[in-house]
């Protein structure tokens, strides 16, 4: 966690098999409700499945869901 951002933690992976991982792990620590930042790339697909080493948050998002977490997305800009 950031010392500007109490309680905020950011985990980054990826690939589809660490989506679950993550998920587990999150879940383990007692976590409910995450938010799931894309890049303005558009890699993330959180809603649907992509087939290539970006599925990660898709694969995430599918095991987050099916453990009953609730999630939202935001889409993060460099520009």
């Amino acid at each position: 966690s950031d010392l500007r951002w109490p309680n905020l933690h950011r985990v980054l992976h990826d690939s589809a098999a660490a989506g679950c991982l993550v998920a587990e792990h999150l879940w383990d620590l007692g976590h409910r409700n995450v938010l799931c930042i894309d890049s303005s790339y558009g890699h993330g697909n959180f809603e649907k499945p992509v087939p290539n080493d970006w599925a990660a948050g898709y694969n995430f998002v599918q095991e987050w869901t099916r453990r009953g977490g609730r999630w939202s997305s935001m889409v993060h800009r460099v520009e």
